[in-house]
């Protein structure tokens, strides 16, 4: 799959094995782009969602370049 060039968001570009990121489903090469209602388009929007958010569970909006778009949910 070729990542389009109007995708934006947050690039995983890493994720530990047996992490709590790894077992919610991250994987390395993912790139997030929603996270509840704020669209993410750079890391800055991606502190103010995690800040927002902070104590709540969360849903992520994932781009996966094998599988597509799903969503992760993050307690």
């Amino acid at each position: 799959m070729r990542l389009s060039d109007d995708v934006q968001g947050v690039l995983v570009s890493q994720v530990n094995e047996n992490s709590p990121a790894e077992q919610a489903g991250f994987r390395q090469g993912n790139i997030i782009t929603r996270i509840e209602d704020i669209e993410i388009k750079s890391v800055t929007d991606f502190n103010h969602a995690l800040e927002k958010y902070k104590g709540k569970p969360k849903r992520f909006l994932v781009l996966d370049l094998n599988q597509g778009y799903r969503l992760i949910l993050v307690k």
